[in-house]
């Protein structure tokens, strides 16, 4: 478009209220022309309460014309869409300062790809949030509709916890365990899970393993072993290993239950090092020194020569999330293993915990993590 022989007046604009700012429109052709529903479109972010005019001069068939478009009728059409999007959803809850957010790249026509990203600002008037970009050339802002929120969860999550119903009912069944609506139940806030639903749980963590390669191998005990070591010996559990060689696999969990309280033991093979894993903060000093006599006779049974333990290390994580009631252990020793499973930082917050449940039910009906 020729500026130098077109006075501003014959060119297309959308006139700012209150500030007597025109902002040219780039049609792409000198013979296009632009219409209220291309300015509609094009400047849907950049108006706020107020109508604004639209101004063409093309000379084209159509001839010039201005029109005032109101602003409300922007804002009802994006909340039909956002209602539309989010009909199947849970409410927004309150935005932390890192959300996986649909996130599109400037000059990028691939699919959008949720990623986490932090949110500097929030304009709840507008639904928008200004982030950090982790690339340069990402967006910086992105329309609160974007953050990815919780699905609803399905029929058989409120079937499993309705307690009007047979509570002896087997609903899943896998790994040898039949898991009842008695056992589910426990996974309903302020219940304590039992022995079955982590037993299971940590069953689908293994599965994981087995079925995706790129993840570390693991191996996780039932929460048998540590019973039964402190009261009969290794004699008594020897047999736990009879079809596998602890020592091959990458990561060991032993979830244990002691003094009323879930805890979790990790133990890394190749990187020779034991982890004790408390919600509560407890002190797990005693529970390391008897898992490591236990992997000392392993390995003298499985291979013939007692571990030599010299060079590895015994830790007690104090930098992991940490409960906050009396009720949630089981649930926190359940998301230890399945973060540390798949190589990735522990991040459950106490506030997430009753969507941890549900997604926790879902996943020993559906036999698979979500």
């Amino acid at each position: 478009m020729n500026l130098e022989k077109r006075t501003i007046s014959e060119l297309p604009y959308v006139l700012i209220p209150k500030s007597n700012l025109k902002i040219l429109i780039d049609t792409g052709s000198t013979k296009s022309y632009c219409n209220p529903t291309i300015a509609e479109n094009f400047f849907q972010n950049k108006i706020c309460k107020e109508p604004f005019i639209v101004k063409t001069a093309h000379g084209s068939s159509r001839g010039n014309f201005t029109t005032l478009v109101p602003c409300e009728k922007l804002h009802v059409a994006k909340e039909k869409v956002i209602e539309e999007k989010n009909k199947d959803r849970e409410d927004l809850p309150a935005i932390p300062p890192e959300v996986y957010v649909k996130t599109v790249q400037k000059q990028s026509k691939t699919k959008p790809k949720y990623n986490k990203e932090i949110i500097k600002t929030i304009d709840h008037e507008l639904k928008t949030a200004q982030i950090i970009p982790r690339h340069h050339n990402t967006k910086e802002k992105i329309h609160l509709s974007n953050i990815r929120r919780p699905k609803k969860f399905s029929e058989s999550v409120i079937n499993a916890w309705d307690d009007t119903l047979d509570r002896s009912e087997v609903l899943t069944k896998k790994f040898g365990l039949n898991i009842t609506r008695e056992d589910l139940l426990t996974l309903r806030e302020s219940n304590w899970l039992n022995d079955k639903i982590i037993n299971f749980y940590m069953e689908l963590i293994d599965q994981r393993s087995r079925q995706n390669h790129k993840l570390p191998t693991t191996f996780s005990f039932n929460t048998f072993l540590y019973v039964s070591l402190k009261a009969g010996g290794y004699t008594r559990v020897k047999n736990y290993t009879r079809k596998t060689d602890l020592f091959e696999k990458d990561i060991i969990f032993i979830p244990i239950f002691k003094a009323a309280h879930w805890r979790l033991i990790t133990i890394y093979i190749k990187l020779q090092k034991i982890e004790y894993l408390d919600s509560l903060g407890n002190d797990g000093t005693d529970i390391l020194e008897d898992i490591k006599n236990y992997l000392t006779e392993e390995h003298n049974h499985k291979k013939g020569t007692p571990l030599d333990t010299t060079n590895w290390k015994f830790t007690q994580r104090t930098d992991i999330p940490l409960q906050q009631n009396n009720d949630d252990c089981g649930v926190f020793v359940c998301q230890y293993a399945k973060s540390l499973g798949s190589s990735e930082e522990i991040q459950i917050k106490h506030s997430q915990i009753p969507e941890v449940r549900k997604l926790m039910c879902e996943e020993i009906l559906a036999n698979e993590l979500l």
